[in-house]
């Protein structure tokens, strides 16, 4: 704003200093003012942008976005976020600006400056959330005139949503048990250099959370081990990004890890049995298969019979059931086709063989193969996680988010659950320690159960259990439950 023009250096100077702090003590009682009265009118208009309120301001002649920042109580940065055109054309009279009716950047203001007041003796612990919403992408329009807005959430925003809902639950149950915490909720923007710019901005966490996969983690992981922060990981088969981080914990047992360990468990499960492999083209599906023949030859000294599909075909696999044994079938492919072939055809073998079949957890959404054939060849699946409906944890939980959110939890959201479970379960036991590598420990989640084993090979810690189910008889029995897989 232009506050006087060079008519005013032909005053005497003392006329004209006093005519100019008249001027600016004005504008300021002014934007101050209008900080401190904010009337119905200014809120009357309001939209719910992807459950987010906002009120839709129209500009008044001589306003300022500082005064209209304080009338709203909303940092500027914040409006400007919003309102992209103010940056183009700047502030005009009658603008519509969309106005955020709460900050949600004053909120970290505030946890920040709580957590430096709070005193040792009576620990708070500093506990980073990070995952992609991109809020302002979501939260911007092209026409803040338009009474409609037709912008539904991605499903990517929403399992992320999902997953920070599952560690709220979390946070309160542990709150009733003392645990003290201040959550940050960060957003990536799938941004690496944004993400980087908003962690360093507290260097003071105990723990970071992230269900980020990709190059996301990398820079994640990255920051934990320079600045020596654990980190937990609920990603996807992610132990490659974070293999050599010391103070990474998985909490999803890699693809690689879940075959081996299925090996493990058939072997012990299927007493006088012979393991049947299949080889084909695919380098990934044969790598799963060695990892599962490596789980049974812990345990195991009879020799494994291996056919290769590409050459001999199905009927090969049939010729080579043994009718004295059990024939434990491992069939590493998610090929649709492929599997409902062998299965029909062991299916007309089954007066005569003993036959199981081990399949992958993608096979459960399989949409050609009948659940008949499923049971008569006693198929068995395994996945990182398994849901007890019958649980009084889960049934709780399930009451509570449907209450809250009107719709049933997912996977995600027991993940995100589980992760803040465990991570408060070992400060109430470890302190700021959090984790003793020498001390043996599972933590029961409702998604799954953790036991954190580091690898010669790596540095990061892996859960290793797993949870096999039959889809086709009773999908709330796990099999691996008081099953000792070690």
């Amino acid at each position: 704003m232009k506050l006087f023009d060079s008519r005013c250096f032909s005053e005497n100077k003392l006329a004209a200093l006093t005519r100019l702090l008249f001027i600016v003590g004005l504008i300021f009682a002014f934007n101050k003012l209008n900080a401190q009265v904010l009337t119905k009118s200014d809120t009357s208009n309001v939209h719910f942008l992807n459950s987010r309120k906002f009120f839709i301001y129209k500009v008044d002649k001589g306003e300022t976005l500082f005064g209209i920042s304080q009338k709203f109580k909303i940092p500027q940065e914040e409006i400007l976020q919003f309102n992209h055109e103010i940056e183009k054309t700047g502030l005009k009279v009658k603008m519509k600006l969309w106005i955020p009716a709460f900050s949600w950047n004053k909120k970290d203001l505030v946890l920040e400056k709580e957590f430096k007041k709070e005193k040792q003796e009576n620990y708070t612990y500093n506990i980073a959330v990070v995952t992609s919403f991109s809020l302002p992408k979501i939260y911007t329009t092209i026409d803040t005139t338009d009474t409609y807005v037709n912008e539904p959430l991605s499903k990517e925003v929403k399992e992320n949503l999902e997953f920070i809902e599952g560690i709220l639950f979390s946070a309160e149950l542990l709150k009733s048990e003392g645990l003290k915490v201040h959550l940050f909720i960060i957003d990536s923007e799938s941004d690496s250099i944004k993400l980087l710019f908003k962690l360093k901005k507290n260097t003071r966490y105990n723990l970071i959370i992230t269900n980020e996969n990709g190059s996301m983690l990398k820079y994640i992981s990255r920051f934990s081990s320079e600045r020596e922060i654990k980190l937990f990981s609920c990603g996807i088969n992610n132990i490659d990004i974070i293999k050599e981080n010391k103070n990474a914990f998985s909490l999803n047992p890699s693809s690689g890890k879940q075959c081996e360990q299925m090996g493990n468990f058939s072997v012990k499960y299927f007493p006088n049995s012979v393991l049947l492999t299949i080889k084909t083209v695919s380098a990934k599906e044969n790598e799963r298969t060695e990892l599962f023949k490596s789980g049974w030859s812990k345990n195991h000294l009879k020799p494994i019979i291996e056919i290769d599909y590409t050459k001999s075909g199905a009927n090969s696999v049939v010729e080579s059931l043994d009718k004295n044994k059990i024939n434990v079938v491992f069939i590493s492919s998610s090929n649709e086709d492929m599997v409902s072939s062998l299965l029909s055809m062991f299916n007309n073998k089954i007066p005569e063989y003993n036959i199981k079949v081990i399949g992958l957890p993608t096979w459960q959404y399989f949409e050609t193969i009948d659940q008949k054939i499923l049971a008569n060849c006693n198929v068995y699946l395994f996945s990182s996680g398994f849901i007890e409906f019958s649980n009084k944890e889960v049934f709780n939980f399930r009451k509570s988010f449907r209450d809250k959110y009107n719709i049933e939890p997912s996977d995600i959201s027991y993940q995100g659950y589980d992760a803040f479970l465990v991570a408060g379960k070992l400060f109430l036991t470890n302190g700021k320690t959090m984790f003793n590598e020498e001390k043996s420990f599972t933590i029961k989640g409702i998604f799954s159960e953790y036991t954190f084993v580091r690898s010669p090979k790596e540095l990061v810690y892996e859960n290793e259990n797993i949870h096999v189910f039959q889809p086709a008889h009773d999908i709330s029995i796990d099999l691996t439950k008081n099953f000792n897989l070690k």
